[in-house]
């Protein structure tokens, strides 16, 4: 039988402890950021409370499907929107949700534009009537529970269907900046 030294025994041994650390830390605590979908549902133009020129006010709702069997609350979350490749902007809310295990939730964000900038693009899409957006969301958990930390990023693409939106007043808007 081999003799292993004191200093081969340590080693093993941190490497152990490491590794139980590391399991304990790691992917137990936090279930798989693939069973949150964020997905956009509506798009709608409210009036901006600045009341400036060139700013437009969207607000955009979105529904989050959960699809881990625990309840999973979040404190705030931020989403970049990119419709037809020409990204909006992004829109942030400190409003804390609770998405119910195995259901889904929406959550209203609000998107501020420069229209002035934006109009040819944005006008370009409500003529054509084909919305393909992209979400890049970001959701921060809430500081307490098992959940707490850094925030979750998911990913999502889709076709929004253009006749459920009220995008008529925008694009009365836009038609006359042009």
């Amino acid at each position: 039988m081999k003799k292993f030294g004191a200093p081969r025994i340590a080693l093993l041994g941190i490497l152990c402890w490491l590794t139980c650390l590391g399991g304990a830390t790691g992917c137990a605590t936090r279930p798989d950021t693939r069973l949150l979908d964020v997905s956009l549902i509506d798009v709608r133009q409210v009036p901006s409370e600045t009341g400036a020129m060139g700013e437009m006010k969207l607000a955009c709702t979105l529904r989050i499907d959960n699809g881990s069997p625990v309840s999973l609350p979040f404190a705030g979350s931020a989403h970049e929107i990119i419709i037809n490749g020409t990204r909006l902007g992004q829109a942030l809310s400190e409003d804390a949700i609770m998405i119910p295990r195995l259901g889904t939730e929406t959550l209203t964000v609000h998107l501020h534009l420069n229209a002035l900038r934006m109009t040819q693009a944005l006008y370009r899409m409500y003529q054509d009537q084909n919305f393909q957006y992209e979400i890049l969301s970001t959701l921060y958990p809430g500081s307490q529970g098992m959940f707490s930390g850094r925030g979750w990023r998911t990913q999502t693409s889709g076709t929004l269907n253009p006749d459920q939106f009220q995008l008529q007043p925008m694009a009365e808007n836009l038609r006359s900046l042009l």
